[in-house]
């Protein structure tokens, strides 16, 4: 099971920082600030975690509808809604890399 992922810019061969995803979704998405210590919609936690354990961006779009479906609470809803919006623009914007290593 992979247990790392890296997003690969489109037409590149280096996989990006992190950080500097975050700081373009937080300009290119939201128009808002890159917040010091936490990930802009916590994006990394749930989509990157969702690649580093293999599931493909259709299974991460379908999760998150299916989530948003469960949830009563409308700010729960927007945030999925933000997170569909994210895992779009990474879809566009960037490739996947994911695997694992094996510590003996």
């Amino acid at each position: 099971m992979p247990n790392y992922y890296q997003l690969i810019p489109k037409g590149k061969s280096e996989p990006a920082i992190l950080n500097k995803i975050d700081e373009a979704i937080c300009r290119d998405v939201f128009q808002c600030e890159v917040h010091p210590t936490k990930w802009c919609r916590d994006w990394h936690n749930q989509i990157g975690f969702a690649l580093s354990v293999g599931d493909s961006w259709e299974k991460i779009d379908a999760d998150l509808k299916a989530d948003m479906e469960k949830e009563t609470d409308e700010s729960a809803k927007d945030w999925f809604r933000d997170l569909l919006k994210i895992s779009a623009y990474l879809q566009e914007h960037y490739g996947v890399n994911c695997g694992y290593e094996t510590k003996y």
